[in-house]
């Protein structure tokens, strides 16, 4: 339901014309991207709790996930590491309007 409230915010907020010129955008961005985090760890921790502190996976993956669904999974995982990887100037941007709001020189 959070997530689909967030959701709803970006649409909305993704109407208005000239928002790079909008610094408190970047805030919003920064706080919406911080609550994403912290709601995928938020699951992540309920996950653990609820099948205890044991894993049951081996340091390799599953055994029963055949060779080739192996491969296909870690060509995914790169794939979605360089599309991430594609976004970083818009962390910067991030950090350096954070920066000059945070610390502003008198």
């Amino acid at each position: 339901m959070l997530m689909q409230a967030f959701n709803i915010v970006q649409v909305v907020l993704s109407q208005f014309l000239g928002l790079e010129h909008i610094t408190w955008m970047s805030i919003v961005a920064a706080v919406m991207s911080f609550a994403y985090s912290f709601i995928v760890l938020g699951l992540s921790v309920a996950e653990w709790v609820s099948h205890g502190s044991h894993p049951s996976g081996k340091i390799l993956g599953a055994t029963v996930v055949s060779s080739s669904k192996k491969l296909w999974n870690i060509l995914l995982a790169l794939g979605n590491i360089a599309l991430v990887y594609t976004f970083v100037e818009v962390l910067i941007e991030i950090q350096d309007t954070l920066k000059s709001i945070l610390f502003i020189k008198t």
